[in-house]
């Protein structure tokens, strides 16, 4: 008897990216972060440090949609505070007077100034977006207001397996029974389960084997 068995076993694997509680995932940033909005007024330079003990920065912003989705959120979110705009990530560059940057270190490839942004005096060198319009001002870094946080968004793989089981199976079984004697056959029997074996029809009288059924035992 040959009882063969293959298993083909196929893995898939799922990855998707999550936030976690409270924060809201980005839209249309590249790559994907998450969002956590922060009721509490603090400083630009105390804000840069709560983001970073979150793991992420101030936010940077590097297309109109999603400056303009996390404006219209921190509209929703920040309603009860007594300001109309929010920290971000932009820093006026003294070092290299003119030049505007993001403090994650990403390119500083979008802005959207307000009318007579940014200003140019010393004290004016850290960026907050207007809730109400999604535009940008330079602004006095110690003046408190909430702010938002960028976050490397979690990833999560799920792992689905599949098996599919393939038998083969061969069957020979010689066995001595009484003469005129027929033997029924099981064609539901399991071919690898010895206790559930189907008899044939051989038999052997006067020392000659002989189909039960009479035909000729040529085979």
């Amino acid at each position: 008897m040959l009882c063969l068995i293959i298993l083909f076993i196929n893995l898939i694997l799922y990855t998707y990216a999550t936030c976690p509680s409270g924060q809201i995932p980005s839209k249309f940033a590249d790559p994907p972060f998450c969002y956590a909005f922060e009721n509490a007024k603090t400083d630009w330079f105390a804000a840069v440090g709560s983001c970073n003990e979150m793991g992420g920065d101030l936010i940077s912003f590097h297309n109109a949609f999603e400056n303009m989705f996390v404006s219209g959120e921190a509209e929703r979110i920040f309603k009860d505070s007594a300001t109309s705009d929010f920290w971000i990530g932009g820093i006026y560059n003294t070092i290299s007077p003119g030049k505007w940057s993001w403090i994650d270190n990403s390119t500083f490839d979008f802005f959207d100034w307000d009318k007579g942004q940014p200003q140019t005096t010393t004290d004016s060198v850290c960026a907050s977006a207007k809730m109400n319009g999604a535009k940008w001002q330079s602004q006095n870094c110690f003046i408190e207001k909430p702010f938002v946080c960028e976050i490397k968004q979690l990833s999560t793989t799920i792992t689905t397996t599949t098996t599919t089981k393939q038998t083969t199976t061969a069957i020979t079984t010689t066995t001595t029974r009484k003469p005129n004697t027929y033997i029924a056959s099981n064609n539901n029997s399991n071919a690898c389960d010895w206790t559930v074996q189907a008899w044939i029809g051989l038999s052997r009288i006067a020392g000659n084997f002989q189909w039960t059924d009479g035909t000729p035992f040529d085979y």
